[in-house]
């Protein structure tokens, strides 16, 4: 079994004296793991985040198989200058990593992440990352109903405003007042009430992580959480 194609680095580690087990998410198949021979000399090549080509063999299906790979862009290095565009590396491979199940192709995930990883030095960064989150969401099963025609129907037809924790449903503002409580507030951007710009990106962090951490089945990111500190501390200075 033979699979040529590209895609970028998530994650390599040594293996042995001289080889390297490296997971890459690719335009192809999504999320595959290899070993590269001869891995721990191409420690500059295999880092988290980087583009390029690669050939993945293997004789059975379940075997790990053997990966060679050429590097075409080595994103790491673009942004050593950039603590806030490191973090967001680190943590969209983490999270893509835990995330997606092996050998299932997600073509608009991977378009959309691969514009992100290009464009981490924007002033925006944090808009563009709130909306990624809600995309990858959607790609692995948690899609968020946040419009007039999938919330959850009012008569009143007031302004939505909050999510349902259970349903991934948006509320209106008049439906979910008395539970406000229990309900995740909508942020502006995704379709709810306008407020203050730092604070609705929050209140966007606050929705998408809620449901992260419910597909991560509970595991901490604290990649992302050490992301959030950069971003919210780079937005106030």
């Amino acid at each position: 079994m033979k699979t040529i194609g590209s895609g970028f680095i998530l994650h390599a580690k040594p293996h042995g004296e001289t080889a390297a087990i490296v997971t890459l998410f690719s335009e192809e198949i999504g999320k595959i793991r290899g070993l590269v021979r001869g891995g721990r000399k191409k420690r500059a090549e295999l880092q988290t985040g980087n583009f390029g080509q690669f050939t993945w063999q293997r004789r059975l299906e379940h075997q790990l198989g053997t990966l060679t790979w050429e590097n075409t862009h080595s994103t790491a290095a673009t942004y050593l200058d950039t603590p806030t565009a490191l973090a967001a590396l680190q943590y969209i491979s983490e999270v893509l990593q835990t995330a997606l199940p092996e050998e299932h192709a997600y073509p608009n995930l991977h378009i959309k992440t691969k514009e992100l990883l290009n464009n981490l030095k924007v002033k925006d960064l944090p808009t563009k990352l709130a909306w990624w989150e809600l995309t990858l969401l959607t790609t692995i099963g948690y899609g968020l109903s946040l419009t007039k025609e999938t919330a959850v129907p009012c008569e009143e037809g007031t302004a939505l405003a909050y999510v349902s924790p259970n349903t991934g449903r948006a509320v209106s503002q008049k439906m979910g007042e008395p539970y406000k409580e229990k309900l995740l507030p909508l942020p502006y951007m995704f379709g709810g009430l306008e407020q203050e710009k730092q604070r609705d990106i929050a209140t966007a962090f606050q929705l998408t992580g809620f449901f992260i951490n419910r597909a991560m089945h509970g595991k901490k990111l604290e990649s992302r959480n050490f992301l959030l500190t950069q971003l919210s501390n780079q937005m106030r200075s």
